[in-house]
């Protein structure tokens, strides 16, 4: 039996994703038990996201390739464990609950009533597989193993700190008591935006940040540097030094490209220059070589 679906194209978003282009997919399932009469069967076909939707599926294949394969370091995400990616894809996302739990609109919410006095959701229609999945997660919170985590996230980033202060950056705050790092980049001559252009290219990702001073939000005078998702993954104290020295060789080569660019030299510039003439460039290609080294030699929670 073949599955043919027909996907209708949709606009690219800011001009980042691929078009849902109209297409045919052609999925091949196990054949079914022979008809009989009266036979049931759902209305529509209840395939895998593979078969279902293939480009999706592609694409969320690819995000956890990049995941796996990269350095992250927004201080604000994380890597989830199995047990709440499967309470988020559970059968909890059937279920509408609107009120509270004990006083419903609607009947057959004996079990999200008592998840969510497990964790106390959202008034209106919650998401039930979202407080569901927040419930798992705030259980794994409320271990002694979880303390450890948080400190060694600290101590981590006091770690990176330190090391990116020995390169010579200045750290805002001179120093960190908590999971991230602010670092100005205009000492070094060099801005946020131009800086995190350059990391994307070797597989480490951050984001740019403000700074006092700055007039741009879009070229801001600094980065942001987080612990928390790397620590997830088990990257020591020891490990962020190496990771501050891949940042400290990001922003000697974004200089570099930086004073290459040809005038204006405006941003739009800057990026056509480092997808263009800078593509080849041996040290991004050696940088980008030993960062994913690094990252896909320890594991990731959720496969």
């Amino acid at each position: 039996m073949q599955l043919q679906q027909r996907l209708a194209g949709s606009g690219r978003a800011s001009g980042t994703c691929s078009s849902r282009r109209s297409l045919v997919v052609k999925a091949t399932i196990a054949p079914p038990a022979p008809a009989t009469a009266g036979a049931k069967k759902l209305f529509q076909f209840d395939g895998a996201l593979s078969e279902v939707d293939p480009e999706i599926h592609s694409l969320i294949t690819k995000e956890k390739g990049r995941q796996v394969r990269g350095l992250e370091l927004i201080a604000s995400e994380n890597f989830t464990s199995k047990a709440v990616m499967q309470a988020l894809g559970s059968c909890m996302t059937n279920k509408y609950s609107e009120g509270r739990p004990n006083a419903r609109y609607y009947g057959g919410n004996e079990y999200i009533d008592q998840v969510e006095l497990l964790c106390e959701g959202l008034q209106g229609g919650p998401h039930n597989h979202t407080i569901s999945a927040l419930a798992v997660a705030l259980k794994m919170a409320n271990t002694e193993e979880f303390r450890v985590y948080q400190k060694q996230v600290i101590a981590n980033c006091q770690s990176l700190c330190a090391r990116l202060q020995s390169h010579g950056y200045k750290v805002v705050s001179d120093g960190t008591d908590n999971h991230l790092v602010l670092i100005d980049l205009k000492p070094a001559g060099i801005d946020g935006a131009r800086v995190q252009t350059v990391l994307d290219e070797v597989s480490i990702t951050l984001n740019k940040n403000s700074v006092a001073g700055d007039k741009s939000a879009m070229t801001p005078g600094g980065i942001r540097i987080g612990t928390p998702a790397l620590t997830t993954r088990g990257f020591s104290a020891k490990d962020f030094e190496l990771v501050a020295d891949f940042i400290h060789r990001a922003i000697v080569i974004a200089k570099d490209c930086q004073a290459k660019t040809p005038a204006p030299a405006k941003l739009k510039d800057f990026k056509e220059y480092l997808e263009g003439p800078a593509a080849a460039r041996p040290d991004i290609a050696a940088l980008r070589s030993e960062v994913e080294a690094l990252a896909q030699s320890f594991p990731m929670p959720g496969l």
